[in-house]
């Protein structure tokens, strides 16, 4: 879990400590998202959005063509989306129950509807997020925090 002092120590949250400052209602937002977060993936059978995706080609599995992919939409759909590249950290949105979305920038995308094309490879690995502080949708007004998810493999012939 994150502490105020854990947020504001990570050079991520400058800018948002320099314009806003971090509260207590922030450190408790972000709490209950990495609650939400860890919780989906305890005994997780698939990916869950938000989870790592290791994408690489068969003759690349030792040194993964793109090793930090962002499952950004569920496996549930008729193609699950993957940035195989992410540009930043993922924002995070949740209903107060579950994560309902994640909004991910970078590229390029790929997609995947064949749930057996993943190979799980790691338990709750860190990985960086933000997500809105208590003054909302404002300049430098995302914080950034750390929360754990799963790795999994996609292998394909037809990865760039």
């Amino acid at each position: 879990m994150e502490t105020l002092n854990t947020l504001s120590k990570d050079w991520l949250n400058s800018g948002y400590i320099e314009k806003h400052g971090i509260t207590a209602e922030d450190v408790r937002k972000i709490n209950f998202t990495i609650s939400i977060l860890e919780q989906e993936r305890f005994n997780a059978t698939v990916p869950i959005i938000g989870d790592t995706i290791i994408c690489t080609t068969p003759d690349k599995l030792e040194n993964p063509n793109f090793p930090i992919g962002h499952l950004d939409s569920p496996l549930e759909n008729e193609f699950a989306s993957i940035c195989v590249c992410p540009s930043g950290a993922p924002f995070v949105f949740h209903d107060g129950h579950k994560i309902t979305k994640f909004s991910c920038s970078g590229g390029y995308w790929t997609a995947e509807q064949d749930i057996g094309m993943f190979e799980y490879i790691l338990s709750m690995e860190e990985k960086i997020f933000c997500q809105w502080g208590h003054c909302g949708m404002a300049h430098s007004g995302a914080i950034y925090f750390h929360a754990r998810v799963n790795v999994w493999r996609l292998v394909r012939e037809n990865l760039n």
